[in-house]
C-alpha cells in the first residue's frame, strides 16, 4: 500500500514543462481523463490553455442527439420517472463510440429547455420557464449567463452564434435570429459579452434569412432573397453594415428547389453548401463567394480533401487527411425519415453524388433534431 501511494505521489508531482508536453499530444477525451487524475494536473491543464502559447488543435465534431423518448432538454413536463433520466447521447466518429452526459440540463427544470445551436463547442440553451438564454459546455459544465430574450411564448429564438470561444476570452459576441413565431424569424439581434449594457441590440432589417457565420472579426448574413451583407463587429456595441451585395442569376433557380443552405469557412474561403431535395434523395451544390469576380457565387465541383458538417450547429469544414475517419470531398448531415420517425446521420459526397447512411436514431419527434458540436474540454 505505501508503495502504491508513493507511486501516486510521483505522479502528481510531475513538473508542469512535462506535463505540458503530454496535453500537446492529447485528444479530447484524453484530455479530460488528464484533467480528472489529480487536482494538480487539472490546474496544470487550465494554466496550460490559458496560456498565449497554447493553440487549439482542430477536433472533429461529435454528434449530440436525446437518449430518451421524453428528453427534459425539449419536451415540458415529464410524465414518469425514466423521463427525468436528464441526459444527452454523444458520438465521437474518431472513437466510433457513444457517450452519455448526464445532469447538465438541470437548470432547466421543470419545464425544461431547448437547444439553440453550437457553437465554439458550447451549447447555446433557452430556458422553456423564464425564457433565459445562458450558454453551457457539456464536457465542462461551465455556464455563461446572456440577457433574457423576453418571454417564451412571445418570442421565439431560431438560432445563436458566437464569434469566438468564451473559454479563451471573456470578450466574445453573440447573435441571435429570432421573432414571433418559427415562421416568422425576421429579426437579429447583438450581445457584446461583459460590456455594462447587458442586453440585446436590435441590427439589421425585418427581413427572413438563411443564415449566419462569424469570419475574421465581420458577420456574413445571407436573407433569403439572397442578398449577402457585411457586418463589422470587433470590440462593437452594435455591428456596422460595411457591405450588402447580390448576384441574380445565381439565385434565380436557387430560390425554387432550394432545401436549406448554410455558410461555412473552409480554407480562409466562405462556402454556400446548398441543399437540394431531389426525387428521392436529398444532394447538396456547393459555392465559394467570389467579391471580385462576375458572379458573387462561384460554383465548385470539390471540396477537395475536406469534409463538412452542416445543421443547426456552426457549421465546420476539417480536413479528412487529418482526421482520417471522415470521408474526403463529403457533407455531413443529419435528415428526417418518415418511415420510422425518426433521423438519418448521412453524408453527400460530391464527386460520386451518392448518399451514405452512417447512422439511424429514432427520436420520435421532428423538433428534436440532433446537431453537430466541436468539443471542448476546457
Amino acid at each position: 500500500m505505501a508503495g502504491n501511494k508513493a507511486e501516486k505521489q510521483k505522479w502528481s508531482e510531475l513538473p508542469p514543462e512535462i506535463m505540458e508536453l503530454i496535453l500537446e499530444k492529447l485528444g479530447c477525451v484524453d484530455i479530460m481523463r488528464f484533467k480528472a487524475v489529480t487536482k494538480s494536473w487539472c490546474l496544470v491543464a487550465n494554466s496550460y490553455v490559458s496560456s498565449p502559447l497554447y493553440s487549439q488543435i482542430p477536433k472533429s465534431p461529435w454528434l449530440i442527439y436525446p437518449t430518451i423518448r421524453k428528453h427534459p432538454l425539449f419536451y415540458p413536463s415529464p410524465q414518469s420517472p425514466e423521463d427525468h433520466n436528464d441526459h444527452s447521447g454523444l458520438f465521437n466518429f474518431a472513437e466510433k463510440k457513444a457517450y452519455k452526459i448526464k445532469n447538465v440540463f438541470e437548470e432547466c427544470k421543470p419545464l425544461g429547455g431547448y437547444v439553440l445551436g453550437s457553437s465554439h463547442g458550447w451549447l447555446v440553451i433557452r430556458d422553456r420557464t423564464s425564457g433565459d438564454l445562458f450558454l453551457l459546455n457539456p464536457f465542462t459544465s461551465a455556464k455563461i449567463q446572456l440577457p433574457s430574450a423576453g418571454n417564451h411564448n412571445d418570442v421565439v429564438v431560431r438560432k445563436a452564434f458566437l464569434s469566438s470561444d468564451p473559454s479563451l476570452s471573456e470578450s466574445f459576441s453573440v447573435v441571435i435570429w429570432h421573432g414571433w413565431s418559427n415562421d416568422r424569424c425576421r429579426r437579429l439581434s447583438y450581445h457584446m459579452h461583459g460590456q455594462e449594457h447587458n442586453t440585446w441590440t436590435l441590427f439589421g432589417s425585418e427581413d427572413r434569412y438563411w443564415d449566419i457565420i462569424y469570419y475574421n472579426d465581420q458577420l456574413y448574413v445571407l436573407r433569403l432573397n439572397g442578398l449577402l451583407e457585411v457586418w463589422e463587429s470587433r470590440n462593437r456595441l452594435i455591428p456596422t453594415k460595411i457591405a450588402a451585395v447580390r448576384d441574380e442569376t445565381t439565385w434565380q433557380w436557387l430560390e425554387y428547389s432550394i432545401t436549406n443552405l448554410n455558410l461555412v469557412e473552409s480554407l480562409g474561403e466562405i462556402l454556400c453548401v446548398v441543399c437540394i431535395q431531389g426525387a428521392a434523395r436529398y444532394k447538396y451544390n456547393v459555392y465559394k463567394l467570389d467579391f471580385g469576380g462576375g458572379k458573387l457565387w462561384k460554383k465548385v465541383k470539390t471540396l477537395k480533401d475536406q469534409a463538412v458538417f452542416v445543421g443547426r450547429n456552426q457549421s465546420v469544414s476539417l480536413s479528412a487527411r487529418e482526421f482520417p475517419e471522415l470521408e474526403r470531398n463529403s457533407v455531413y448531415y443529419s435528415s428526417w425519415n418518415l418511415h420510422y420517425m425518426g433521423y438519418d446521420l448521412c453524408l453527400y459526397n460530391l464527386e460520386e453524388d451518392d448518399v451514405v447512411l452512417l447512422m439511424k436514431h429514432k427520436h420520435f419527434s421532428r423538433c428534436l433534431t440532433p446537431f453537430w458540436i466541436v468539443p471542448n474540454p476546457w
